[in-house]
């Protein structure tokens, strides 16, 4: 999963560390998942148990992991048609409200803040230009006509 995070994430284009393009995210979340699940995969041979069931022993893991990995090549694909904005709202709305069992009030503000705050964070402080998608941007094209 993390190889093709950090894959996709040059295709939309790295830039460099002092002018990042729209794949660094994808770039630096793939490599930390990487990381994370190798440091993981490692761990789980150390033999050390723990009295807590393990995730995988619980009834049903293999639903969340099977919902977060289709939320996130959802993303992935929706992410040029629909735009950051509109893409990382509906993402982190189905991991906070579904998998993550927040309430819709909670759900709903948390997935909009972070996502308007990350596409002012990355389009007007630091420059990047993100996807607007399809929509915000035929809306555009339709206001500035009128």
């Amino acid at each position: 999963m993390g190889v093709g995070f950090i894959t996709g994430g040059f295709r939309y284009g790295f830039g460099t560390w002092h002018e990042p393009g729209p794949g660094l995210l994808p770039v630096v979340f793939g490599t930390v998942l990487g990381v994370l699940s190798s440091v993981l995969f490692i761990a789980s041979f150390t033999g050390v148990k723990s009295e807590k069931k393990s995730f995988w022993e619980m009834k049903g893991s293999w639903r969340t992991v099977l919902a977060v990995s289709v939320s996130l090549i959802g993303y992935m694909v929706l992410f040029k048609q629909l735009g950051f904005i509109l893409t990382t709202f509906l993402f982190l709305f189905f991991l906070l409200r579904f998998v993550g069992k927040k309430g819709w009030i909670i759900s709903i503000a948390l997935a909009l803040v972070i996502s308007v705050v990350c596409y002012g964070f990355f389009s007007y402080l630091l420059g990047t230009p993100l996807p607007k998608g399809q929509v915000y941007g035929s809306a555009l094209r339709t206001t500035a006509r009128v």
